[in-house]
């Protein structure tokens, strides 16, 4: 009688374990949560935090930067060589299997990085491709390795459908959005949020974050380490030697658009590359990141600015001559009058690609305009010819 008891109560135990097993839906047993999770290093990065679990998968928490009270999203990183979903993963995270197979990129930035973390294969679609100029991805897109899926805002949902992607990386806005059709499909939305960092090097050590996301861990933090090192350098070099604002040259960035001159204010990361080269901002105090302003207030602000910075699309024709004739006003600017005019052309330079995630690049540009050394060469800038 004994014995039937105990088999009846082991088999009830057996097949409730079936039925506990079977209601996780492909998640590993509770037991599996045990242990704590370890937060990954970043040194800037404000609005993001890397935790490591013990069951195997990586968590991405991006804070929102419009609310830093609240999260933007939560990611779980779970690779390919588990099985099934760890039962540690909360509800409502956005789950991506890693490494990324196949991916769709909305941002040139992004596709640069990829390419330097050896990741370009990974690409399988872009949008907005006509304001892409890296080699890789035009090719890409000429043999058809990498498929062109229209305008981010409102991409052609059947290529997107059709690239069969592991992920895509989208930039998010404060005003939310929906992103179309593109969140109707089980394709995971990664929000590439970097560019909301007020710290240059807090947006590149985001780096590390698509490095695991793309199974380049090793090197996204040797490429930041390298990064790390010589934006440092650079801040180091001009904090020691240039401290006080009179030694300090006021600068003036880009060109008034349309009747509308859109200066950088003090939240603005331009605002603080010009800080950390040696250099004052005469809108610098202004609350945002731009401000803007009518050209004869800027004038008025800051026509005694010493260089003046200018970043344009296909730049390349641009002299002091044409620029007189489609801008007038420039001659009663004391930079443009002294010659001390440096142009940016972003088309050709990879100036937006490259400098989110190399602000070594671009600080060591700025400070050597208005700190010369000789000992830097100069990659995006050059002094505006007559």
């Amino acid at each position: 009688m004994k014995s039937g008891i105990r088999y009846y109560l082991l088999t009830v135990v057996a097949c409730l374990s079936v039925l506990l097993l079977g209601s996780c839906a492909g998640r590993q047993p509770r037991e599996k949560r045990e242990g704590a999770a370890l937060l990954l290093p970043l040194e800037y990065s404000r609005n993001l935090r890397l935790y490591s679990h013990p069951d195997g998968w990586t968590e991405a928490e991006i804070v929102n930067p419009w609310d830093t009270t609240k999260l933007l999203q939560r990611v779980a990183m779970v690779p390919d060589s588990l099985d099934v979903i760890p039962f540690s993963v909360p509800e409502g995270s956005t789950i991506v299997r890693t490494p990324l197979g196949r991916s769709l990129v909305t941002t040139s930035m992004h596709l640069n990085l990829l390419s330097e973390l050896g990741a370009e294969k990974s690409v399988a679609g872009v949008t907005d491709a006509e304001y892409i100029y890296l080699d890789y991805v035009r090719e890409g897109i000429k043999n058809g390795s990498i498929v062109d899926c229209g305008i981010t805002a409102t991409p052609t949902i059947e290529r997107v459908i059709s690239l069969s992607s592991d992920g895509i990386l989208i930039s998010p806005f404060e005003s939310g959005g929906d992103y179309g059709k593109l969140v109707t499909l089980s394709t995971p939305i990664i929000y590439t949020a970097d560019y909301m960092e007020p710290d240059p090097l807090g947006r590149a050590e985001w780096m590390k974050y698509y490095g695991l996301l793309f199974g380049k861990e090793d090197a996204a933090d040797s490429l930041f380490s390298v990064v790390s090192s010589e934006f440092l350098a650079v801040k180091e070099r001009i904090s020691q030697s240039f401290d006080k604002d009179d030694q300090k040259p006021s600068v003036l960035l880009d060109l008034p658009y349309q009747g509308v001159w859109y200066v950088c204010a003090g939240s603005s990361v331009n605002n603080m590359y010009i800080s950390l080269a040696g250099g004052r901002n005469p809108f610098s105090a202004l609350d945002g990141k731009t401000v803007a302003m009518a050209p004869e207030r800027v004038l008025m602000e800051a026509g005694d600015a010493d260089v003046w910075l200018v970043r344009c699309n296909n730049s390349g024709d641009m002299t002091r001559s044409s620029m007189l004739r489609d801008n007038p006003m420039a001659s009663q600017f004391k930079a443009f009058r002294h010659g001390d005019v440096y142009v940016a052309d972003t088309g050709d330079g990879h100036y937006f690609e490259e400098s989110p995630f190399h602000p070594e690049y671009l600080l060591g540009d700025i400070a050597e305009i208005l700190h010369p050394t000789g000992e830097h060469d100069m990659r995006y800038f050059s002094r505006m010819p007559e």
